[in-house]
């Protein structure tokens, strides 16, 4: 059986606007030929992906033939790279031709449940975002600013991108690198916001470069090597945050007051962990159906929100929050109560010419913070476009990634002369954005539930009506002002902890203290000692990494050294390990790597 990878490394520029059209209509009708006619194995004959290849002159190929987890290594990384082979104008020209039947839908019923599930899922961590923002910016941002930079691009993503099922938001690593930028700002004397608009100007040159060049093609080598380090290291910063805030309470104090206010404020932000663990232990169960768990799962973080809130309310004036009690901390959308205006009064655009009259240093500090931006906003949004188009995901659509970078990048300099954080694609929401859209069933294979996905609604609708939402929910951002920061804080150290926990390097780590191994386990077929090497490797960048992060004078640099880990991973790692072995701690098992994925991203 022949592994077809969607291949675009084919062909450039020719060919007429209908030809292409002509070629994404036949490639859709054959996958969905192919479906009904083998629907449990969903796998193609050789012979027909051979003849859909021989009339696909412009490079265009069928999705894989085999799912992700029955790859190997090899198998893996050739589909991986054939995604990332069209040009720019070739994604560009995909899009047009497939944006007619982008709009098209299978049931309103469907595409309303994937819409307010995505509304929900995106909505609670841009609040609790918003909360942080708040702290480390000094009211400079908040709330509203998160908001209005998720739902003003994704409004028109969904028009325009390349992937219509792909969720844009203001993602953990965006939001840690806006409190990195803050305390730049305040350690080279600058203005927090002319310094971030001009960083966003930097990053969407830099992005723009690599799209026009197709540099893209280059996130194929950032392994699993690199990926659990960079995901370890955000959840690390959202906990030590976490802790740091409730810390900060308990600071020795003559007023009895401020120690209740402090214990109180314990007791919110682990009550809001705690109902956040809880949902998450319900979506990993076995109970009811995979949609009903996941749905349940979503409502636990408006929950952990809500709960806290309704208690805070209900002690106001006799915990705290009166003439005799010390005041609780809520989250303040903004001063004046006005329906759509920024956290702090100002102008909504970012004046530029003041800061660069009087502070021309400005111009190089954006342009290294831009740099460093760019390779995030770059690793985070690629990675994610490859994990939406793996062959599980039965996607019939050509994925879009040189074409949406630079969509992106534009949206993202908008959204810095405006004082806004940036948004890209992003983990887990636009994985379980397919999955919502998407037909299932489920079976047991091993004692364990396995979803196999028959097909998936590639829809433009659901996007655009979760942007809708989202940007109603910022024209009542001033109602949400009763929502106390230890809850926000509470969800922030369940978003650390939980990634953290499904981190395949935490699992490795603990190998050494277990007296058996799971079946999966790659210490079956590889020596303790070679695994607990690589492991230690990790960890050793991983404090490097961390160390640079909490020195502010170097901070924003560290993402150059979450790039210094791809040619340490292909030169030096291979003459400690050997090349099988690599792959096996890299690419075993994919399948279930693949579900630790996308629930440890945050």
């Amino acid at each position: 059986e022949e592994n077809g990878g969607r291949s675009g490394a084919g062909g450039g520029g020719g060919g007429s606007r209908t030809d292409v059209r002509a070629i994404v209509s036949e490639w859709r009708g054959a996958v969905i030929l192919s479906r009904r006619s083998s629907s449990m194995d969903l796998r193609r004959s050789s012979a027909s992906i051979s003849a859909l290849r021989q009339s696909m002159a412009d490079g265009l190929s069928p999705l894989s033939s085999k799912r992700r987890s029955e790859m190997s290594p090899a198998e893996v990384t050739e589909h991986h790279e054939s995604l990332v082979g069209s040009s720019l104008r070739q994604e560009l020209r995909w899009t047009v031709a497939a944006w007619p039947t982008d709009w098209k839908w299978e049931s309103a019923s469907s595409l309303m449940y994937s819409a307010s599930y995505m509304f929900v899922a995106t909505f609670v961590p841009a609040i609790a975002f918003g909360g942080y923002l708040q702290t480390v910016t000094a009211d400079k941002m908040g709330l509203t600013e998160v908001l209005l930079a998720q739902s003003l691009p994704s409004l028109l993503y969904s028009l325009v991108g390349g992937n219509p099922l792909a969720v844009l938001r203001v993602s953990g690593p965006v939001v840690a690198f806006v409190g990195i930028a803050a305390k730049t700002a305040d350690s080279f004397g600058h203005e927090v916001l002319p310094l971030w608009s001009l960083t966003t100007l930097w990053m969407a040159l830099f992005l723009f470069v690599a799209a026009v060049a197709h540099w893209s093609r280059f996130i194929t080598r950032v392994t699993d090597f690199t990926e659990e380090v960079f995901s370890a290291l955000v959840s690390i910063i959202f906990i030590t945050t976490a802790v740091e805030f409730v810390s900060s309470y308990f600071a020795p104090s003559a007023s009895p007051a401020q120690d209740t206010i402090a214990i109180f404020t314990l007791l919110l932000f682990l009550l809001s962990y705690v109902i956040s663990t809880f949902g998450n232990a319900f979506r990993t169960s076995r109970f009811l159906s995979s949609r009903v768990r996941n749905a349940a799962f979503v409502m636990s973080g408006v929950v952990a929100i809500a709960v806290p809130a309704a208690l805070s309310a209900w002690t106001r004036g006799r915990l705290h929050d009166s003439e005799t009690l010390a005041p609780l901390a809520h989250l303040d959308t903004n001063r004046d109560g006005a329906w759509l205006s920024p956290t702090m009064e100002r102008p909504w655009l970012v004046p530029l010419a003041p800061s660069l009259e009087n502070d021309p240093m400005i111009i190089a500090t954006s342009a290294v913070l831009g740099l460093c931006l760019a390779l995030l906003f770059y690793l985070e949004q690629n990675v994610s476009i490859l994990l939406m188009n793996t062959p599980d995901h039965q996607l019939t659509r050509p994925p879009s990634f040189h074409a949406d970078l630079a969509i992106t990048a534009t949206f993202s300099a908008v959204c810095g002369l405006l004082g806004l954080p940036v948004s890209h694609i992003a983990l887990p929401h636009s994985v379980l954005h397919v999955v919502a859209a998407g037909q299932s069933f489920e079976d047991i294979v091993d004692g364990q539930v396995r979803r196999t996905t028959l097909s998936v609604n590639e829809t433009r609708w659901s996007a655009l009506v979760t942007a809708l939402l989202m940007l109603g929910g910022t024209f009542i951002a001033h109602l949400f002002d009763f929502i106390p920061l230890a809850a926000l804080y509470g969800a922030f150290l369940y978003l650390g902890v939980s990634s953290l926990a499904s981190n395949a390097l935490v699992a490795r780590i603990t190998l050494p203290f277990t007296s058996s191994y799971p079946a999966s386990s790659v210490a079956h077929l590889l020596p303790l000692s070679h695994i607990n090497l690589y492991s230690f490797i990790q960890l050793l960048w991983l404090a490097a990494i961390f160390a640079v992060k909490k020195i502010s004078s170097v901070s924003p640099l560290f993402p150059l050294l979450v790039f210094a880990m791809v040619p340490f991973r292909e030169k030096v790692l291979p003459k400690m390990l050997k090349e099988f072995e690599l792959d096996l701690l890299e690419h075993s098992h994919e399948s279930t790597q693949d579900d630790r994925r996308h629930r440890r991203r945050i």
